[in-house]
């Protein structure tokens, strides 16, 4: 039987179609520039395999300037993955929202690894860290509130990494957290008119 090499292109588009079903992008497509560092090939071959995608239906051309739009077939089922949380310090295991988001990822077939150390615990020291993180081997990653530069290093990495609150801000990582600035603004504002003028916020450790 002949053997078929794949052209550069199909290879690309091989292992586009591959990470997009593992799910490590979904909704778009990272953009061209950002594909081609990290595959470190040419915009021709990345837009050659895109354009195999298109065809596949697997990406949707959305016009110039906008990221493709990724489309699953009805059929596809999400893989199961062994999600790495990595909490701001150990305790914050007993919070209600991260008890929910442990059971929602195990309804779901997932599995949970939790390094032994948080955060904080590591005093947010980026080889403490990267060390724990790389012996979990995990298929994704799910980060409380890091810091800017632990948030760089797992954006950085090839497994898909969440940002749940932290230092994202400026930060190529998906995430998500409250925008506390307003509501200390208001509370700020509101203790001035009602006369207060020595105010003190207490917060955790500056991350």
């Amino acid at each position: 039987m002949a053997i078929k090499l794949l052209t550069y292109p199909e290879q690309v588009a091989a292992h586009l179609r591959k990470e997009i079903f593992k799910g490590r992008w979904s909704g778009e497509l990272p953009g061209a520039d950002r594909l081609g560092g990290e595959l470190n090939v040419n915009h021709t071959t990345i837009g050659s395999a895109i354009l195999i995608l298109e065809k596949e239906g697997l990406l949707i051309n959305r016009g110039a300037g906008r990221k493709r739009q990724i489309k699953l077939p009805e059929n596809y089922e999400p893989p199961v993955m062994k999600v790495g949380l990595f909490l701001y310090e150990k305790v914050d295991d007993r919070l209600d929202y991260i008890i929910d988001l442990k059971n929602g990822l195990q309804e779901r077939g997932h599995t949970i690894a939790i390094p032994s150390k948080g955060l904080r615990d590591l005093n947010m020291d980026l080889k403490r860290i990267t060390r724990l993180a790389l012996k979990a081997d995990a298929d994704a990653w799910i980060i409380q509130a890091g810091s800017k530069n632990v948030l760089e290093w797992f954006a950085a990495q090839a497994t898909p990494a969440f940002a749940l609150a932290g230092r994202r801000r400026g930060v190529e990582i998906a995430g998500t957290g409250p925008d506390k600035v307003p509501a200390v603004q208001d509370s700020v504002r509101r203790l001035v008119e009602l006369g207060h003028r020595r105010i003190v916020m207490i917060a955790r450790e500056e991350r």
